[in-house]
């Protein structure tokens, strides 16, 4: 109400022309550009978590060169056997597990041993929802049970 009032009945504001100080003007934009700096680190901070989106790609960013002696020896090798790797994860810049790697891995997945110690606190064993096959591990179902 200090700042407003009635002119031939119509309301109005009081409004002063203010002109900024240079000193207003540069604290603006020492807090613009302090803005400015903190969400580019949180977008990199971002961008540095996406690299397992790499995986989505068909073709991988970085390549595997195969050095051989000759082009005979080129058109016959085999980059599977020369990585000693499955051929499904050649396409895979990083985590390239080897075939002794792999057959371990998926000695553990059958092993019932290693499933059946990881037992409830009740005694409950889990329960067998799935068998597992070649390509896929089995399902199991732990019975619930609240944490106290």
């Amino acid at each position: 109400m200090i700042n407003s009032g009635l002119k031939d009945g119509i309301h109005f504001e009081k409004v002063e022309n203010e002109e900024l100080a240079v000193g207003d003007v540069m604290q603006d934009l020492v807090y613009i550009t302090h803005r400015l700096t903190i969400e580019k680190k949180k977008i990199e901070k971002l961008k540095a978590q996406l690299h397992v989106l790499d995986m989505e790609d068909d073709e991988p960013k970085n390549t595997h060169i195969i050095f051989v002696d000759d082009e005979k020896e080129a058109k016959k090798a085999d980059p599977a056997k020369l990585l000693d790797t499955h051929p499904s994860l050649l396409n895979r810049s990083f985590n390239r597990l080897h075939s002794s790697q792999l057959s371990s891995l998926d000695n553990n997945l059958h092993d019932q041993a290693l499933l059946t110690e990881n037992k409830a606190k009740n005694g409950e064993k889990p329960k067998l929802v799935k068998p597992g096959t070649n390509t896929s591990a089995p399902i199991y179902q732990w019975p619930k049970q609240r944490k106290t």
